[in-house]
């Protein structure tokens, strides 16, 4: 098994499987499901692709910045559905570090340490991925984190 997962090979089928999960998880929850959070959220985006910019934050909060509603807008405008624009976005948000993280520690210390970041993500629990594949402004925090690390990372190994 150690042999499988210090392989190229390894590391695919751990991201494809990391994929395949986001992708199940995007089709049979995130564009399924909503509440308050997601409806204020597709009105910043509504508001957003029509010129229309009350604040940098939540409608009604002084906090949680609408990163997601602004990068929806153009798949808004390309899809026209809120309900698939804004998940796809949060999912992204969500998936891109990880990527980033397994690419990082691939290219650094070879495919067994690049395999890590997947298999963490893997053995979340469901309520972890439910609530990072939903828009809410929970993902914003994860992302910038994650990369702010990844910064630092790459910082230390040079």
């Amino acid at each position: 098994m150690l042999n499988f997962l210090n392989s190229k090979i390894g590391l695919i089928c751990f991201y494809l499987l990391f994929l395949l999960d986001r992708l199940n998880t995007f089709l049979r929850f995130s564009i399924e499901y909503t509440d308050s959070d997601q409806a204020v959220m597709w009105q910043m985006t509504k508001d957003l692709s029509n010129g229309i910019f009350h604040g940098p934050y939540f409608y009604g909060q002084s906090y949680n910045p609408i990163i997601e509603s602004t990068l929806a807008v153009p798949l808004y405008w390309i899809t026209g559905n809120l309900a698939f624009s804004l998940p796809l976005v949060t999912l992204a948000l969500s998936t891109l570090p990880v990527l980033l993280l397994t690419h990082f520690f691939f290219k650094v210390h070879g495919p067994l340490l690049g395999v890590v970041p997947l298999l963490i993500s893997l053995l979340l629990s469901q309520e972890y991925l439910m609530l990072a594949s939903i828009p809410r402004g929970f993902v914003t925090g994860i992302f910038f984190g994650i990369i702010a690390l990844f910064l630092s990372l790459i910082h230390i190994s040079e």
